[in-house]
């Protein structure tokens, strides 16, 4: 009887030394892992060569290069509950907050090396293509570092002035063309020379396949020509004489019998 009394007045005593043991953790009390998973009988700084808290249940599984670090680079104090899950709260923001705060839309866990770049400008609803494909970066974007990548605009003459300005032939200003370069030149080229010219309004095919431009277009303006067949190719229908189209009162509009074969 003795030794149950002794008992039950232990007992109180062991859950205040319990309880006041839970409420001094240095993990915090939101920590339930139990201290055998990572420490040692021997003392609390004796830690176990493999940890055997599972990450995975967390907030922030481990994966890449979070893997093999140590777990005190993230987390900074002993409560390791308040360790933040976004990317700026361990790495410094090199590019100046020029590209938002989410480094997963460009890098990955395994490296800061970028290799997504063309999935990057898709989303930007600026596709890299043609000669935009292997501009270095810098090119486009130019700001006080390398690194910083500042919202630019998708207008062409954005970048593309210069070569607007000093074009002559034909001069793109004197003539008035647009500085919306897509409206004659092919995004996907990787000239501006008669091979990177989008002519869908006026389809080259078959016998207009021709690249010398001024067979066509013999003005500086080329806005003012007429895509009517007989603006081009009157004389060849003055001259024909079998059979003789004038005489034989036949239209100039050459489609209703001819076609580019």
């Amino acid at each position: 009887m003795n030794k149950l009394r002794r008992i039950a007045w232990l007992i109180p005593g062991i859950l205040s030394v319990m309880m006041v043991t839970a409420q001094k953790s240095p993990h915090g009390k939101e920590f339930k892992i139990s201290c055998d998973k990572c420490h040692t009988a021997d003392s609390w700084t004796a830690m176990r060569d493999t940890l055997g808290f599972d990450h995975d249940v967390s907030r922030f599984p481990l994966e890449g290069q979070h893997q093999v670090i140590d777990c005190r680079q993230c987390h900074t104090t002993l409560e390791f509950n308040k360790a933040e899950t976004n990317c700026a709260s361990c790495h410094i923001d090199v590019h100046e907050q020029s590209v938002g705060q989410d480094c997963a839309r460009c890098h990955d866990s395994q490296s800061w090396l970028v290799n997504n770049i063309a999935d990057i400008h898709r989303q930007a609803a600026f596709p890299l293509s043609g000669a935009h494909a292997t501009a270095n970066c810098t090119d486009c974007h130019k700001s006080e570092t390398a690194l910083r990548f500042s919202p630019m605009s998708h207008d062409c003459v954005s970048c593309h002035l210069d070569e607007y300005a000093a074009t002559t032939n034909p001069e793109h200003s004197k003539a008035g063309f647009s500085t919306n370069c897509v409206e004659c030149h092919r995004s996907d080229a990787f000239s501006w020379d008669a091979e990177g010219i989008n002519h869908d309004f006026f389809p080259l095919t078959r016998g207009h396949d021709i690249q010398d431009c001024s067979r066509c277009h013999t003005g500086a303006d080329y806005t003012k020509i007429s895509p009517a067949c007989i603006t081009c190719h009157e004389n060849d229908y003055v001259v024909t004489t079998n059979p003789n189209h004038q005489l034989a009162g036949i239209q100039s509009t050459c489609v209703d019998c001819h076609t580019t074969e």
